[in-house]
């Protein structure tokens, strides 16, 4: 396992930067918010008295900038690859929870046959109301952010208790008004957990495993549900819980940014000298979050922060990927994926389609895993809202067609004089209209393009960029503000959809969003800050 992640490290992160062979030992420092790497030149003459290569040879890197900046001496490549592995390797244990949330998205899938509500939907957005939960961020801020990662198996387990007892549908919307609260619980938690500990070079990658996981999870509740019935499936999700939380959690060191602004240098020296390996000048690396959190810390309350005109511009920035990402279809497709596909025409058996499109979802994920350290955030995003434009504009054609056909199928042709009129005007429709009987394969190809383009960028970026838009004194509780808009746009597009879709009709919906997507490819580039290479907050 070790020896493959250690391979991907060493393809997605390749040391070649600007010319510097693999074999050059580099130093590595922050300018102006960039990682610049340039090789050192080292003789004998530049040794210090204690045998230390000296770094007065790099006339480019002056001294204020190095007090900026963690800096790093020599690493050799296998080294630093060897150490993003171990980083890697920790991370996804880290982002076990996200399994379960995974199962809490499908879990209902295995319940439907048996429990038969009039909203499809209901089920679903009542996770999005739980993850609204108000305090998620403020109590990862208070108590750090590997506590909260423990804790959340209370609200869990008692979530998943009650959909394994539930005798109703109440006792199912409370369970999993509790599943919910332990989402957002977890979802603050990791995911301001991923950045703080991750290098810069892996960090969008190690942000992109939360999708991973949950992809793996609803996948794999899914599978389960074919084999057992709904409820041993709550009694098997309340188990992964309480596992990740007593018996991988406890075992993590906790987020070193979080130490060094709560005043436990030691531990957060220890932290750091594990992550970043013994060429980063830790004293350098602490006084940068120190200095870094002593201007946004004097007044973290929720007014402080709200008063702040950067911090709420950014918040904007992120409520506007927010509801690009929804309002271009992609929750709409993870939720609705077999009615979209029965509405057009290709009838695929329930458990089946679902299947199909989680496991596309995920692959989008793990494209995007590779991808989004070498594009950065904004260029996966823009490649991303392309593809989701072209597929929903492509899928809107389709279904345009296809109920044209339909209506002209139903037509009656009242026969005129001529008693040969009535078969010549049949002859000439059926020449002239265009049938979409010799492309059924059309409807599953867009909505599969479309959900694993969402997956690529637009989906999950606006999640990473609201922890790395802020720094550490308030980035948990942004997250948690992040959290509930998300949830509230997503809660509000999945509503949505029905009356959508009677006023702009099934054709007019597809167009609708690819419109929006197309919109967002602007909005991307004239608003989105990029991140990539960059310190976060």
């Amino acid at each position: 396992m070790a020896v493959v992640i250690y391979e991907t490290a060493k393809y997605c992160f390749p040391s070649g930067i600007g010319g510097i062979s693999s074999g050059t030992p580099v130093l590595t420092h922050v300018e102006k918010g960039k990682e610049i790497r340039v090789p050192l030149h080292t003789d004998e003459k530049s040794e210090q008295a204690n045998g230390t290569p000296s770094l007065t040879s790099v006339e480019d890197v002056t001294a204020n900038q190095l007090a900026d900046s963690g800096v790093h001496n020599e690493e050799p490549t296998f080294q630093r690859n060897l150490r993003y592995a171990k980083q890697l390797l920790m991370l996804i244990l880290a982002t076990q929870g996200h399994v379960n949330l995974g199962m809490i998205v499908s879990w209902s899938n295995a319940l439907v046959a048996d429990l038969r509500v009039d909203n499809a939907t209901l089920l679903g957005t009542q996770i999005a109301t739980a993850s609204t939960f108000p305090f998620a961020g403020w109590l990862v801020a208070r108590v750090g952010r590997r506590r909260p990662m423990m804790l959340f198996c209370v609200p869990g387990v008692v979530g998943w208790t009650f959909c394994a007892l539930a005798s109703d549908q109440k006792l199912v919307l409370v369970g999993r008004y509790f599943t919910g609260v332990s989402a957002a619980i977890l979802g603050a938690a990791v995911r301001t957990y991923l950045v703080e500990v991750a290098d810069t070079g892996i960090r969008g990658a190690a942000s992109m495993l939360p999708e991973v996981m949950k992809g793996l999870g609803a996948i794999a509740i899914i599978a389960a549900g074919m084999l057992m019935p709904w409820y041993y499936l709550a009694f098997m999700c309340g188990a992964q819980i309480l596992f990740y939380s007593c018996l991988i959690v406890p075992f993590l060191p906790e987020s070193p940014s979080y130490l060094a602004v709560a005043g436990e240098e030691g531990e957060a020296r220890r932290v750091l000298r594990s992550l970043r390996g013994p060429a980063v000048s830790l004293d350098k690396e602490i006084q940068k979050l120190k200095e870094e959190n002593r201007r946004s810390s004097s007044d973290s309350s929720m007014w402080a922060i709200f008063s702040d005109s950067q911090v709420v511009k950014r918040i904007l920035i992120i409520t506007g990927i927010f509801f690009i990402s929804n309002f271009s279809g992609s929750e709409v497709i993870r939720v609705n994926a077999t009615r979209m596909l029965q509405t057009s025409g290709l009838a695929m058996d329930g458990e089946k389609s679902t299947i199909v499109v989680f496991s596309v979802l995920l692959c989008g994920n793990i494209v995007g895993f590779f991808l989004l350290d070498r594009l950065g955030r904004r260029w996966s995003v823009a490649l991303s809202l392309v593809l989701v434009a072209i597929s929903h504009a492509a899928m809107g054609v389709y279904v345009y067609f296809d109920e044209a056909d339909n209506v002209l199928a139903t037509v009656d042709v009242v026969p005129l004089e001529s008693g040969n009129m009535t078969s010549r005007l049949n002859e000439y429709f059926t020449d002239q209209s265009v049938s979409t009987k010799d492309f059924t394969w059309v409807p599953l190809a867009c909505l599969m393009l479309a959900a694993f383009s969402a997956n690529l960028g637009v989906a999950p970026v606006p999640w990473i960029l609201s922890v790395e838009y802020f720094p550490t004194s308030i980035r948990s509780q942004v997250m948690g503000v992040s959290t509930m808009i998300g949830n509230l746009i997503s809660f509000a597009v999945l509503q949505a959809y029905s009356p959508m879709q009677a006023a702009f009709t099934q054709a007019g919906l597809y167009w609708s969003y690819a419109s929006v997507a197309a919109l967002g490819i602007i909005y991307t580039f004239c608003f989105v800050q990029e991140t990539k290479g960059r310190r976060v907050g």
